[in-house]
């Protein structure tokens, strides 16, 4: 997805590659509330990626299964049987009997590709989450960088902030300046982050919903 390749553009050429070994309190609510949605975010793609693989595991079992059974009625009937029932589609007895077998093997094939339609669309989905999975372990480096920069600016508040001189002020204010850039930065780019995330789920579960109304209604289509 385009925005993935964005979004990890952004982290890895405007931020630094620092690792801090340090913890950091932080005071900024809104962090700190997104700090909280992105644990459970986590916790949210994990769980749907292992929800949507069981699906469609057992979507393609049921395919296979149902084409085994229409396979194997198919040989039941032999090859005279459907011509049987063209010639008698409204007669009785064994003719009567071999039409509707003929029915339930077409209907059976239907049902076949029904099960495959929605294990595809299970498909859109699994990737999706595959994709915001790389996508938040990109923000947590992120989050990482901030909070270095904020031990940053702590450290050199408490080592030059109670001195006088230009030069001990300097250090501080720039500081400052870098952890309120990269505090802007990120919280827009955040917000812009989880917009985008919201709009592209929901498109996708939209789709998600058409293939599988889709394929239902195919099924009412059968003689």
């Amino acid at each position: 997805f385009f925005f993935l390749r964005y979004f990890k553009t952004f982290i890895f050429t405007f931020l630094p590659h620092i690792h801090c070994r340090y913890l950091v309190t932080d005071n900024d609510s809104w962090f700190k509330t997104r700090d909280v949605q992105q644990t459970e975010l986590k916790k949210q793609m994990k769980q749907l990626q292992t929800d949507i693989k069981q699906m469609s595991k057992e979507k393609m079992s049921l395919f296979v299964a149902t084409t085994t059974f229409r396979r194997n009625l198919v040989n039941l009937l032999g090859s005279g049987g459907r011509e049987k029932a063209a010639v008698s589609h409204g007669g009785n007895g064994k003719d009567q009997s071999t039409n509707i077998l003929n029915k339930v093997a077409d209907f059976q094939n239907v049902m076949a590709d029904l099960y495959l339609q929605q294990a595809e669309a299970d498909e859109l989905l699994f990737f999706l989450a595959i994709d915001y999975q790389r996508l938040l372990e990109s923000v947590d480096t992120a989050s990482a960088e901030r909070r270095h920069a904020l031990k940053h600016l702590i450290k050199e508040t408490k080592k030059h902030g109670g001195e006088k001189g230009e030069a001990d002020l300097t250090k501080v204010e720039e500081a400052q300046t870098n952890y309120d850039k990269l505090n802007q930065t990120m919280r827009r780019e955040l917000e812009h982050f989880d917009k985008v995330m919201k709009e592209e789920f929901g498109d996708t579960f939209d789709k998600y919903h058409k293939q599988y109304r889709t394929a239902l209604a195919n099924t009412g289509n059968t003689p």
